[in-house]
């Protein structure tokens, strides 16, 4: 790899130590365009900054993005919990686990925690921190921005919040940001990769993760 970058071997990225920049977000190796390949010519691979975690969605990480959803509505009455996408039939596409109008955000929670099961005859990880980013932030996220595009309307789910936005209102919001309850490195390593697939594949939205979060909803 050229000098003052660190290859992430099987991970098929490269860290470039530009801190704060991004996809046309700065200065340096970060100044193309969302749409334009992301890749270094000396490796092949995919650039991914080193600190990519520190670029947030503005306003993406303040305490109030740290609460329970009870406690968001109480402070912003355009919160609202468990919105269900549906098609022309009734039928579910997909869920929000969170909305915040106010902000234009779809919030997911996450705790990872399945990576700490063991396979009972291996003793090995039943899902590495690779694959379960991959699964629970680009294939989701994808399956769900494809939601959004197919639904005909929105309901509340039981036990959600009896007031949820509507198709109209959801499809302008255009940020997503996962909270997820570890905080463990590789995880975190992992995360970011996925987070820069997403911002390559849907330059229409943005994407960013907050971690050590105590108060997430559901438990993927």
């Amino acid at each position: 790899t050229p000098d003052g970058m660190q290859s992430m071997g099987t991970w098929g990225v490269d860290v470039w130590p530009n801190p704060g920049a991004g996809a046309g977000r700065g200065p340096g190796p970060w100044a193309a365009g969302p749409a334009e390949s992301l890749v270094n010519p000396g490796s092949g691979r995919l650039l991914l900054p080193e600190r990519a975690g520190t670029r947030l969605i503005q306003g993406a990480d303040d305490d109030f993005l740290r609460l329970t959803v009870d406690d968001m509505a109480r402070r912003d009455p355009t919160v609202s919990s468990s919105t269900v996408l549906v098609d022309h039939r009734g039928s579910p596409l997909g869920e929000f686990d969170i909305t915040v109008g106010s902000r234009g955000l779809m919030i997911e929670d996450k705790s990872a925690a399945g990576l700490n099961r063991l396979h009972p005859r291996t003793g090995l990880p039943v899902q590495t921190a690779e694959q379960w980013a991959q699964k629970q932030l680009t294939l989701k996220t994808n399956r769900r921005i494809e939601a959004i595009a197919q639904a005909s309307e929105t309901r509340p789910s039981v036990g959600g919040s009896p007031d949820v936005p509507t198709l109209t209102e959801v499809r302008e919001m255009r940020r997503f940001l996962f909270r997820i309850e570890s905080a463990d490195l590789e995880l975190q390593r992992a995360v970011q990769v996925e987070l820069e697939v997403l911002r390559r594949a849907h330059p229409d939205y943005e994407f960013d993760a907050l971690f050590s979060v105590a108060n997430i909803e559901s438990i993927p």
